[in-house]
């Protein structure tokens, strides 16, 4: 499901753009646009998005204030991420990894890891597939991937709230 005052979908290049309205022109009430799909859920001031292939990440730029909250798949255990941010979200490959950025009072929150907190976030991850053998996937469905942090660079105002370290 989406939500947004305009879409603009180019099959060329697999980009699809959502945009919200601009207020301060229109007195519309379409402020963010949202995207919500099994339990995930996007909210931001409006985003562009390249796909990728099936269960891969694409690039994705997205204007603040926004919020993302998802299930990540570490092996058999699902754990929620909440990352929050003012200024913008961006995904673009770097080399094998993808690397996330959150700017203007960004944070993440995964539970029961803790709490990351500062003026600019950088994830490096990597894209592996799920391997959860209890769940045998269907031959027409696409392989499932999930994220996993390899390295992060944080910067400005940095705090950590975990339950090994509070810094």
């Amino acid at each position: 499901r989406a939500t947004a005052a305009s879409m603009e979908y180019l099959p060329a290049s697999r980009r699809i753009t959502l945009k919200a309205d601009d207020e301060k022109k229109t007195n519309r009430k379409v402020t963010q646009v949202t995207l919500q799909q099994l339990g995930q859920h996007f909210v931001a001031g409006g985003l562009q998005y390249e796909m990728a292939e099936a269960g891969r990440l694409g690039r994705l730029w997205a204007a603040g204030p926004g919020e993302l909250r998802l299930l990540q798949e570490p092996g058999q255990a699902q754990q929620p991420v909440v990352a929050r941010w003012d200024r913008e979200l961006l995904v673009r490959p770097d080399g094998k990894n993808q690397v996330i950025s959150l700017t203007g009072a960004a944070s993440i929150v995964a539970d029961p890891v803790g709490r990351f907190d500062a003026d600019e976030l950088h994830i490096w991850v990597l894209e592996v597939p799920v391997e959860n053998p209890s769940v045998a996937p269907k031959a027409e469905s696409p392989p499932r991937t999930t994220i996993v942090p390899e390295r992060l660079l944080a910067s400005g105002n940095v705090r950590l709230a975990s339950p090994q370290l509070d810094v």
